[in-house]
């Protein structure tokens, strides 16, 4: 074979592969998008937080230090959870369906860990009840460009 045609087939070879590399970097990137939890504005015991790079909500509720009673609710009302977590114990994965926001009621906040998503939220430490709302962000899979055509519908 010729070195020009070698040539030639090596550098095919070293762009295919950079390709390829770039192709996997972008799909390990996206794959690690990590889950973000924001804590938002909170009114006496009310708290609100966003969740980010999430399709849906799985909680995890555990207490330590004293039982806590838990209520979880669908933006409607409807009843996803409601009981005691005994001093110890977890509630395991409560699975929030499709429901971009549910409503998290808290007997005893001080003993109390919620997780949403792998990720805690931050609770008052002196109240003892506090209401959380937590509410699923769309996932925006076009993250640059996905902005313009929902910013012209808010008009």
């Amino acid at each position: 074979m010729p070195p020009r045609r070698k040539k030639q087939k090596k550098q095919k070879a070293a762009e295919e592969k950079k390709k390829a590399d770039e192709a996997k970097a972008k799909e390990e990137a996206e794959k690690e998008k990590k889950v973000a939890v924001t804590k938002g504005t909170t009114s006496g015991n009310a708290t609100s937080y966003t969740v980010q790079n999430a399709d849906k909500m799985t909680l995890e509720i555990s207490a330590s230090g004293g039982d806590t009673w838990i209520g979880v609710s669908t933006e409607a009302g409807a009843n996803i959870f409601n009981g005691i977590v005994k001093d110890g114990a977890s509630s395991g994965a409560i699975d929030g369906a499709e429901n971009k926001t549910v409503s998290i009621v808290v007997g005893n906040a001080p003993v109390t860990t919620v997780k949403v998503n792998g990720q805690t939220l931050e609770l008052a430490p002196t109240l003892v009840k506090q209401v959380l709302t937590v509410k699923l962000e769309a996932s925006d899979s076009t993250s640059d460009s996905g902005t313009d055509s929902s910013s012209s519908s808010e008009n």
